[in-house]
């Protein structure tokens, strides 16, 4: 295992009028980022500009009253939205490289998991589609690297306990088929 530091935060109630335009303006990040999310019928992918941008397939926003989970994916953090009790909140998960105060020193191990299903067609509006033999169909952002498998690693991260025993504290994903193209 390997030694990081982190930062969890948790934001209460984030919905406000349950538009998601307005949910979308409380993310000021500046870095480019890959969006996962899920409502309760699908689950699929978009891509955040780093500007303030965020683009689907099709252009087509996830419904707000479907949307369950949604993920933004940066190479040194996580902004994890999720529905609890019909409202929706937002956990912010930093990591940095070196001991910094307000950070906690954690240990992490990665676990690669792979998506099924192959590229069908082109890029179309900045995304390709991945379908897999069971019918189920998302759409990958372009700017994630085209391949003939799909992954998504997450990173756990530990903190030992008073008797040594190592203890989860937190969960990311921090990249998805290598990461975003720069």
């Amino acid at each position: 295992m390997k030694t990081t530091y982190i930062k969890k935060d948790v934001f209460g109630n984030v919905s406000g009028c349950m538009a998601f335009c307005e949910m979308k303006e409380k993310i000021c990040e500046q870095q480019a980022g890959i969006i996962y999310y899920s409502t309760d019928d699908q689950v699929d992918f978009g891509y955040y500009d780093g500007k303030g941008n965020w683009k689907f397939y099709k252009d087509i926003e996830p419904d707000i009253d479907a949307l369950q989970e949604m993920y933004l994916i940066f190479p040194d953090k996580e902004i994890y939205i999720y529905k609890a009790g019909g409202k929706f909140y937002m956990r912010l998960l930093t990591e940095i490289d070196m001991k910094t105060e307000g950070f906690d020193e954690v240990f992490y191990s990665e676990e690669k998991h792979y998506m099924w299903g192959s590229q069908t067609g082109g890029v179309e509006n900045g995304f390709y589609s991945v379908s897999e033999d069971s019918g189920v169909t998302y759409h990958l952002p372009e700017a994630i690297t085209p391949g003939k498998s799909y992954v998504y690693t997450m990173r756990y991260y530990f903190k030992a306990g008073d008797d040594g025993v190592l203890e989860p504290v937190a969960e990311r994903i921090v990249s998805v088929d290598g990461g975003i193209r720069r």
